[in-house]
């Protein structure tokens, strides 16, 4: 166990864990577990368990988990996992799940998915999904899937589309997509 402060730097592998305060820097690798805060810098690789908190900046790779407070900073790749809340940015890519809360921005992409709450934002790419809540507004690219009520605000572009579930409604914009009945 770690705990760094102020201008720390940690790198921590095989189950470590480590709490980093006030510009701490650290990598974690190999199932290792950060709790970081005050401007903390996270690399966590193999399995690693991030908490980020105040205006923490995060990479996660490889089947990381993340949980992003404040104002934090998460970029997450290869199946990672990120709950973020506050004013949390967060991108997404490589099959990643993202829930967002409060005012958090999530951008998506190579078939993430991600489940948006309050005043979420949400840019989707590639093939990603999205469940949009409350007031959250989408932004759908690529081939993007959008499931929402009807009061959710969606700019479609290319080939995504959006389903309405209150309505039973389906909207795209593309002349390419083709609609079959299936009985």
């Amino acid at each position: 166990t770690v705990k760094a402060y102020d201008n720390s730097t940690v790198k921590a592998s095989n189950n470590s864990t480590v709490e980093a305060f006030g510009n701490s820097t650290v990598e974690a690798y190999d199932n290792s577990t950060v709790e970081a805060s005050g401007n903390s810098t996270v690399q966590a690789y193999d399995n690693s368990t991030v908490k980020a908190f105040g205006d923490s900046t995060v990479k996660a790779f490889g089947d990381s988990t993340v949980q992003a407070f404040g104002n934090s900073t998460v970029k997450a790749y290869d199946n990672s996992t990120v709950k973020a809340s506050d004013n949390s940015t967060v991108k997404a890519s490589n099959n990643s799940t993202v829930k967002a809360y409060d005012n958090s921005t999530v951008k998506a992409s190579n078939n993430s998915t991600v489940k948006a709450y309050d005043n979420s934002t949400v840019k989707a790419f590639g093939n990603s999904t999205v469940e949009a809540y409350d007031n959250s507004t989408v932004e759908a690219y690529d081939n993007s899937y959008i499931n929402c009520r009807s009061t959710i605000e969606c700019v479609l572009k290319d080939n995504s589309i959006v389903r309405k579930w209150d309505t039973n409604t389906i909207q795209y914009v593309s002349d390419n997509l083709k609609f079959e009945k299936k009985y």
